[in-house]
């Protein structure tokens, strides 16, 4: 709403000053909050250890296949063989 009873910049300067000083005193009372630190500490943690969490349990997921896939070609391979073609396998290189 305009204010009918305004009579130029000059009244504006105090309330720039007494807006800027608010401000100025809001965020030197957050900063020099130890709450606010340590939430933010916290919050980075979590997403480090949540984006650090995916790449290893994706590292860890890709090791287990592969093991597991390499188990599953040793038992076939002792399946059709026993235990000589296992070692035959491997003194071999995997080489038939």
């Amino acid at each position: 709403m305009i204010d009918p009873t305004y009579t130029g910049p000059e009244r504006r300067a105090p309330v720039h000053d007494a807006i800027r000083a608010a401000v100025a005193e809001g965020i030197r009372d957050a900063v020099s909050d130890p709450a606010l630190w340590e939430a933010a500490g916290k919050a980075m943690r979590n997403q480090a250890q949540s984006a650090a969490g995916g790449w290893l349990l994706g590292g860890v997921h890709a090791l287990l296949t592969r093991a597991a896939w390499a188990l599953a070609i040793v038992a076939g391979i002792y399946a059709l063989g026993g235990w000589t073609a296992v070692a035959a396998f491997f003194k071999g290189g995997g080489k038939p």
